[in-house]
């Protein structure tokens, strides 16, 4: 009678552990929270004013680097882009500065005029624009779908080790939203 006790026992245990996936590992999916945490924390390239490069995740916006800022880099995929193969650049805003203790400050502004005299003040544009095909347009001429068409070939750039993982992270994303949809629809 102990003997059989002792199986059922061991059988009620085996049978958990099958059921609650003891001993063989999770195979669920993380929870949506991480995988969107993961993503955001992702490595992503910065470059200051001068050029030089640095790297920090995704979600900073901006970066002090040495007393400079460091903004995020963008890219052209315009297929007859002048520029080097990737074109990078980046898109300085007159809204932010390093202050005098090396910690970033902002600026107001009043209006949206008030920005874009500042931004153009800077030499900058209203919107990311690639430097290089700048010279082959004319901003005056230029039809709205001309400029829509540069406008959309301007990306964020994402390095090759995040873009990879960005990938790896969509499926397991997708994943998730399976096992979700099974165990929803097995109840």
């Amino acid at each position: 009678m102990m003997v059989l006790r002792q199986v059922a026992g061991a059988l009620v245990i085996l049978l958990s552990c099958a059921l609650i996936g003891c001993g063989g590992g999770d195979d669920r999916p993380r929870p949506f929270g991480k995988i969107d945490a993961e993503r955001r924390g992702l490595p992503a390239l910065y470059l200051t004013i001068d050029g030089r490069e640095v790297t920090s995740s995704r979600d900073k916006g901006i970066v002090i680097n040495r007393g400079d800022i460091a903004w995020p880099a963008y890219t052209c995929t315009n297929p007859d882009c002048p520029g080097e193969k990737p074109q990078l650049f980046i898109w300085p805003d007159p809204m932010f500065s390093v202050k005098e203790d090396g910690s970033l400050g902002d600026r107001s502004f009043h209006s949206a005029e008030e920005w874009e005299d500042a931004m153009r003040e800077m030499g900058g544009h209203l919107q990311p624009t690639c430097p290089a095909c700048l010279p082959q347009r004319n901003l005056e001429t230029e039809s709205d779908k001309q400029k829509q068409q540069y406008s959309d070939w301007v990306q964020l750039y994402v390095l090759p080790k995040t873009e990879e993982r960005l990938r790896e992270l969509d499926e397991e994303r997708l994943r998730r939203q399976e096992y979700i949809d099974h165990r929803v629809g097995s109840q």
